[in-house]
């Protein structure tokens, strides 16, 4: 993952949820209680792919996917779309 993008996540969210990053092009995040992906997408227009997909370890997770080029990544409107609704 490019570092200044995974900086940025740990310095504008790490308050708000736990998230976790490896080094790589993904990033997960702890959901608060009652919020799903399904509504992030729908209500913030933010595509997080269920944890519970990646193993039984996974529930209550989100994955946001960084693999794609700057330009099609909005960094910073998707950061405070996640603001918004983790608030």
């Amino acid at each position: 993952m490019e570092r200044s993008r995974g900086d940025a996540l740990d310095q504008r969210l790490w308050d708000a949820v736990e998230a976790r990053s490896e080094g790589t092009f993904f990033v997960w995040f702890r959901l608060p209680d009652g919020l799903t992906v399904e509504q992030v997408l729908s209500e913030q227009r933010v595509a997080l792919a269920p944890g519970e997909g990646f193993g039984a370890r996974g529930a209550g997770w989100a994955r946001l996917s960084l693999a794609v080029a700057d330009e099609t990544l909005e960094l910073e409107l998707g950061l405070e779309r996640l603001r918004t609704a983790f608030a």
